[in-house]
């Protein structure tokens, strides 16, 4: 018998018996794309610094607080079978009695909040893999997460709309996609600027942005090796430059020091080889942008590890980060 709409509560539950749920396959089709599903994990959900400000952002909000509940369940239970962020606005599916769709518009960050976050952040900040990774000293952490004046929206700024026969204003389903987001956060932080429509690069400095979708021109700051922490061979900088190369009229024979020399470079290049994991971040500031990591994980280029955010490298992983002179 159909519920009627008069006097039902938001948390009422649908009398209809549920639907099979969805293959990732009939996903694929309906989306046009593989699904990209999120699961949180633990008591906070998100795991990273990024992840659960943004959590901890939505559980303040007394408008919120008797809402979000039942939507903690159903992100650990796997309900959220998609999200997708862009600009302004984060479209998902939930599996309920039903596969519904959620659509949440966020506004952009004010133009004057974002000036004085810039102004806050201006020479503290040494690279995009410290922001990107939630590496902040405490005057910044508290600047980008102070409650209606930092990255984080304020209720009045949040729009949603869910496909479910609930009447209420956030259903439980809409109350798993905000969680959901936080656990995508967790894995492309970026995503946060994206969606608040907000350049990360100017609270760096305009040495560095972020690769990918902002297209602007990165320039990284310090050297591969302590991005990496391994081994890279110094001895090109030792190197004369071709222009001087060229000078020289008589190339000298090899040495048993130079040849002690090559065979060092060669054991050094070979221990760099031996990495067995790399971060998000890492990736990012080797300039591989943040699609191609998504894709690299589907195609198991990059394998998962039980670290958010750390992936194990494969042989073909190894052979495409040299391609970005990693």
């Amino acid at each position: 018998m159909a519920r009627r709409r008069r006097g039902r509560s938001w948390w009422d539950v649908d009398a209809r018996p549920p639907e099979p749920s969805p293959s990732r396959a009939s996903l694929r089709d309906r989306l046009g794309r593989d699904p990209s599903p999120v699961r949180g994990e633990g008591r906070s959900i998100a795991q990273t610094f990024w992840g659960k400000a943004w959590c901890r952002n939505l559980e303040r909000y007394g408008d919120y607080s008797n809402r979000l509940p039942r939507g903690r369940t159903y992100v650990r239970s796997g309900a959220v079978r998609d999200v997708a962020i862009e600009r302004g606005v984060v479209r998902a599916l939930v599996m309920g009695s039903s596969l519904y769709e959620v659509r949440v518009e966020i506004g952009a960050v004010k133009k004057q909040t974002w000036s004085r976050l810039v102004k806050r952040c201006a020479g503290q900040l040494a690279s995009m893999v410290e922001l990107l990774e939630g590496r902040l000293s405490a005057e910044i952490m508290t600047a980008v997460t102070q409650a209606g004046d930092g990255l984080f929206p304020e209720p009045k700024e949040i729009r949603f709309q869910c496909s479910c026969p609930d009447w209420a204003s956030m259903c439980k389903h809409v109350a798993a996609v905000l969680y959901g987001v936080g656990v995508r956060f967790d894995e492309r932080p970026e995503l946060l600027f994206e969606l608040r429509a907000a350049d990360p690069a100017k609270l760096v400095g305009s040495a560095a942005t972020l690769p990918g979708d902002f297209g602007s021109e990165r320039v990284l700051t310090g050297s591969l090796g302590e991005i990496f922490g391994v081994t890279i061979d110094d001895e090109a900088a030792a190197r004369p430059r071709s222009s001087e190369r060229r000078k020289r009229t008589a190339k000298p024979s090899p040495s048993k020091a130079t040849t002690r020399r090559s065979s060092g470079a060669r054991g050094r290049k070979a221990r760099r080889s031996e990495a067995t994991t790399v971060s998000r971040g890492e990736l990012l500031a080797c300039g591989v942008p943040a699609s191609t990591i998504g894709g690299w994980l589907r195609r198991g280029v990059l394998l998962s590890t039980d670290t958010a955010g750390r992936y194990r490298l494969t042989r073909d992983a190894r052979d495409r980060l040299r391609a970005y002179g990693a």
